[in-house]
């Protein structure tokens, strides 16, 4: 469903002449809440994430789960990166607050990754490609933060692959 929604925003964007962004979330250390409380309390923190995220953004937005620990915003209409790192800011904000969950407190952080239309690529495959970099390249960086997508970066990191 995501990847339709994703074709109709980059449609409407080249008709209106339009700039998005594409937020890939990646939950850090969450295998570890799943592997010491268990699947049931890693499925209620990922619910819990989950709309906490949606919290965060506009109505507008969109937020999905992708799969297990990973979550993906449509960020419409924006105009420059800063309100994306507002957006990005205020993520990492709300999912780093600790949460109670079978009588544990719980605390996750998370590594995100900012891919923009039209700048950074104009097709759902590429949007999502670079922005699941940029959060390998937010990991990297020590995690709870988050990283656009750079071709430079792109390039650099393909040069240090063994």
């Amino acid at each position: 469903m995501f990847s339709e929604v994703l074709n109709i925003a980059i449609q409407s964007a080249q008709r209106n002449n339009r700039k998005f962004a594409v937020l890939f979330i990646d939950l850090d250390h969450f295998k570890v809440i799943n592997d010491t409380l268990g699947h049931e309390a890693g499925d209620k923190l990922l619910r819990e994430m989950g709309t906490r995220i949606r919290d965060t953004v506009r109505t507008s937005d969109v937020v999905a789960r992708l799969s297990g620990d990973e979550f993906v915003v449509l960020v419409q209409e924006v105009g420059e990166s800063d309100q994306v790192e507002t957006v990005a800011h205020k993520i990492l904000s709300t999912v780093i607050e600790p949460m109670v969950i079978n009588g544990q407190e719980c605390q996750v952080s998370a590594s995100v990754g900012i891919s923009m239309y039209p700048a950074d690529a104009q097709t759902e495959q590429s949007l999502m490609k670079n922005a699941d970099i940029a959060m390998y390249h937010a990991k990297e960086a020590g995690k709870n933060t988050f990283k656009f997508y750079s071709r430079d970066t792109c390039v650099q990191s393909l040069r240090q692959s063994p």
